[in-house]
């Protein structure tokens, strides 16, 4: 095959070189979403930690393939117009580290809307087909990646083509199903209390925005892989997906204190006790007995613990305090941890 190198700036390393300092800079927001993670939610139950750490190494392991690949063609083949149309064994290893990740990402939010619509399987079952889909042709085409010395081959031979073209096809088709069908869920989840479903308009914008980004970067290397043939810039956006992915998933997590906050004012001012979908998605307040508990402004008196040990520099009043049914109760933030109503007032509590 006959490479023509009258001009080599046009093959991409440029757009390559904005890339991968565009996913440097996402990669500093991915590791300050995850140390906020893991600081915020100690307790979370160890398979969100487990997703959480493996996202991260992903994303860390990726970064650094990325700095090792731009080394080869910007120090090492520097002048070497050739090296240009051939990919080093880095960039192709790039391509399943990030499929991997994006199969987390959705997985993480397959299992979300399993919660949110009742154990749907038709939707979800759904989902995870297009995903088994794009995780096989993803393997298939890092296949055809290392079989390939040039890039050119890559878009060039029909069956790779083909092949890729299914790939970012069914990876864009389950993000928009994933969005639609979380909008779907959450809207359906409104209970009629206004607050409440304002939260639940949160989740729903949240939701759109996340789900767009995800599937315009997927769309944005369908459209360069398809009208930049011979050319590297389909690989330049796509190294920015993963980190795109990666953020979705951590933002989704570390979002949740602002949410449950609202969620406690706005159940305590409403008096609401119905239980929504919206509770199953770790948005309910935590227990008050749990280990570095905040307290925050809002939490009504019939969540607190009934029986609690009375500190030995509590005051006890001298007449009963009564505190009537529903009404709110405000505890200075982060004070008194582990400890209920009667910690603060002693035992002398007169519910009526």
């Amino acid at each position: 095959m006959a490479i023509s190198l009258s001009n080599p700036a046009s093959y991409g390393e440029g757009i390559l070189l904005i890339c991968i300092f565009l996913t440097s800079s996402l990669f500093g927001m991915t590791s300050f979403q995850g140390i906020s993670y893991f600081r915020n939610f100690s307790h979370d139950p160890f398979h969100f930690k487990i997703m959480v750490a493996s996202v991260m190494i992903l994303s860390t392991f990726h970064i650094c393939l990325c700095w090792s690949f731009m080394y080869h063609y910007f120090i090492v083949e520097f002048g070497n117009d050739l090296s240009l149309l051939v990919g080093p064994w880095t960039i192709k290893v790039t391509i399943p580290i990030s499929c991997v990740s994006e199969t987390i990402c959705h997985l993480f939010f397959v299992t979300r809307i399993w919660i949110l619509s009742g154990k749907n399987k038709l939707v979800c079952g759904s989902i995870v087909t297009l995903e088994l889909v794009h995780f096989a042709s993803d393997i298939a085409f890092t296949v055809k990646c290392f079989q390939a010395v040039y890039f050119t081959q890559l878009t060039s031979t029909p069956g790779t083509r083909r092949l890729f073209l299914v790939c970012l096809s069914a990876s864009l088709a389950a993000d928009l199903c994933i969005t639609f069908s979380m909008c779907y869920c959450l809207h359906r989840s409104r209970t009629g209390h206004g607050r409440t479903d304002t939260v639940l308009s949160n989740l729903i914008v949240y939701s759109i925005k996340t789900g767009i980004i995800t599937a315009l970067g997927d769309a944005i290397v369908l459209v360069a892989y398809l009208a930049l043939p011979n050319n590297v810039a389909f690989f330049s956006i796509f190294e920015v997906t993963i980190e795109l992915y990666a953020n979705a998933v951590l933002t989704s997590l570390n979002t949740r204190t602002e949410l449950r906050s609202r969620l406690a004012v706005y159940n305590s001012t409403e008096g609401s006790s119905n239980r929504t979908p919206i509770q199953h998605l770790d948005l309910e307040t935590l227990p008050l007995d749990s280990p570095g508990k905040q307290w925050s402004a809002g939490e009504r008196y019939s969540e607190f613990p009934r029986k609690a040990a009375v500190p030995s520099g509590a005051v006890a009043l001298s007449k009963p305090l009564k505190i009537h049914k529903g009404a709110t109760c405000f505890i200075p933030m982060g004070q008194y941890p582990g400890h209920g109503a009667e910690t603060l007032f002693g035992n002398n509590v007169d519910r009526t």
